[in-house]
Parts: C-alpha cells; sequence; structure tokens
C-alpha cells in the first residue's frame, strides 16, 4: 500500500471535503479523488460516501480512518528517528533540472546539500521542464526544479524562486548605442522579426509566448529563424546577428553587462520555478533533505522556497 493514499484519505476525512484537500495538499481534485479509489481498491472496500454537499464514512472508512491515523503517528516517528540522523544520510538522490535552474539555482543548493550530508550520491539529469516533469512522473526521477508549472495534477509542487524575461538583440552601434530601445519591435511591428526560440517543452518558451499573448501578439505572427534546445547558444548565436531573443534574465546578466548584447526590452511577466516531486516521496528522508537545502540558499529574488504551496492544475 502506498503511505501517501491513506494521508490523502485521512486529509479528505479531517476536512469533509475532496475540494478542501485538494487545496491543503497542493493537488488537484481528480488526483485526490484517484488516490482515494486505489485505496479503496487495496482494501477491496468503500470507504467514503459523497453527493454534490457532503463526504461520509461507510462503516469500514470510519475504521479505517481511526486505524490510519494511529499508523501515521507511527509513520512520523520513524520519519523523524531518520531525520535526527540527517548526519549520516547515504543513499542516491536522482535529481531533474531544466535548463535555467539547473544553471542558476540548483548549484548552491547542492552545493549546501553536500556539506550537510557528504554521504549522499548525487545524480543530476538536465532537460527541458516537460521532460523534467514527465521523468519524475515515471519513477526516474526523485525531485525537479523546473521553469514551468506540472502538467500532471498528480504531482507536488512549490514555487521556489521567480525570473524575468528579457528580448535581447546584438550589440548596439552607431545611433543605436545611444538609444537602445529603437532596436524594440512595438507590439505592432512584430511581423517579420527574426526570432530564435526555445524548443517546445522549454519553460522559456512557454512563459514567452504566454508573455506576447498577453500583448496581444500570437505565435502566427512570430517569425522563427531557429528553434534552439540551449540557453547559452541562443545568447551565441543573437550576439553573431542571427536575429532576437527571449531568455532568462538570469541566463543573459552577464552579456548585457559587459554590453555582448542589447537588452532591448522586459516582458510583462514573473516567470515562477517550482520544486517537484511524486507527493509520495516528498517526505523521504533524502527528498527532505534537498528541500532543507533548498530552503537556505538565497537567489536574485531571495529565499529559494516560498512558503506557499500552489495548487497544481492539468
Amino acid at each position: 500500500m502506498n503511505i501517501k493514499y491513506l494521508q490523502t484519505f485521512i486529509k479528505v476525512c479531517e476536512l469533509e471535503s475532496f475540494t478542501a484537500a485538494a487545496d491543503a495538499l497542493g493537488m488537484t481534485q481528480p488526483g485526490i479523488s484517484k488516490q482515494v479509489q486505489k485505496l479503496e481498491a487495496v482494501f477491496g472496500v468503500a470507504l467514503l460516501e459523497r453527493d454534490a454537499n457532503s463526504v461520509r464514512f461507510t462503516g469500514a472508512g470510519r475504521e479505517i480512518y481511526l486505524l490510519g491515523k494511529e499508523l501515521l503517528a507511527l509513520w512520523d516517528k520513524m520519519n523523524a528517528v531518520a531525520l535526527d540522523r540527517a548526519g549520516a544520510l547515504s543513499g542516491r538522490l536522482r535529481i531533474g533540472a531544466s535548463t535555467i535552474p539547473a544553471t542558476h539555482l540548483l548549484p548552491p543548493v547542492l552545493a549546501l546539500l553536500h556539506t550537510r550530508h557528504p554521504l549522499i550520491e548525487l545524480s543530476v539529469t538536465v532537460r527541458d521542464s516537460r521532460d523534467i516533469v514527465e521523468l519524475i512522473h515515471q519513477g526516474v526521477l526523485d525531485v525537479g526544479m523546473v521553469g514551468m508549472e506540472p502538467i500532471h495534477g498528480e504531482l507536488w509542487r512549490q514555487v521556489c524562486g521567480h525570473d524575468r524575461l528579457l528580448l535581447i538583440g546584438p550589440r548596439a552601434s552607431g545611433s543605436n548605442a545611444a538609444n537602445p530601445d529603437a532596436l524594440a519591435p512595438a507590439p505592432s511591428s512584430w511581423d517579420g522579426v527574426p526570432l530564435i526560440l526555445r524548443e517546445s517543452g522549454s519553460g522559456t518558451r512557454a512563459a514567452a509566448l504566454q508573455a506576447l499573448q498577453r500583448e496581444g501578439i500570437g505565435a502566427a505572427r512570430l517569425t522563427q529563424v531557429a528553434e534552439v534546445d540551449d540557453s547559452g547558444a541562443i545568447i551565441a548565436f543573437v550576439r553573431a546577428g542571427l536575429g532576437f531573443a527571449i531568455v532568462s534574465e538570469l541566463a543573459v546578466r552577464e552579456e548585457v553587462s559587459t554590453g555582448a548584447v542589447t537588452a532591448v526590452r522586459e516582458l510583462n511577466i514573473l516567470r515562477p520555478f517550482y520544486l517537484t516531486c511524486m507527493p509520495e516521496t516528498r517526505e523521504r528522508p533524502l527528498v527532505q533533505a534537498f528541500f532543507h537545502a533548498a530552503d537556505g540558499p538565497a537567489t536574485a529574488d531571495g529565499p529559494a522556497t516560498s512558503d506557499v504551496s500552489e495548487r497544481g492544475k492539468i
């Protein structure tokens, strides 16, 4: 039996609502229902009855609820023992990260984690956000740090930082050096502007298209000259004069400060980064140690993790 299913069932019982339990656990209501159904399948008996306005115990459900609370109390004690011995934590932690978090947010987290728990073996996979989320959902990875909200409603997620997006262009020269805004395509003149975009699974690309959509600029109006799966390569292509690009402020900060590329404008969007994992792995000692380390290092926007868990969306 998956202990998470029991935890979800008890939360529904305590709040007397699938919707309230979803909000409390950072999941979707269908995800909550699915976990309760899986628990019912384990025991082979219905545990809850519900209608449009209420949730009620079955006879078996009340007994499972009471015994389950005792079991979870024991489970919490077991976790406490493990955390008390955190200095001796060992094992392999499989971490996934999309490009921007892997380069700019994850390194200080892993350095702190290694300092605290030198026996943990760190395995890091860097892919685009969509691939990392899928690998976590498949159980290939334990935990991830990504630039777009996980599409799987079952995954736990929490905001761990923010980023801004910049439209960048080639280095200004001549009159443009005195007036970089002259390079900026206005919303009415985006047609024909050569853009270098990230691949379709990228959180940067998704956030960029969302920001442009807010300005009334649909994808059909964009002229894509290249699709690239690496932020560093995109910046190099912009430097070479291939076109404009919408990139993470974190990724291009040094190039902008040295004048290697021109920051044309900031897009009107604040993109969140997410820590994410399957709910049943969230309380594992190795994953908890990673989350504790992620609470430590500071980012450009302050502490790495927010204390507000966001509800999942499908």
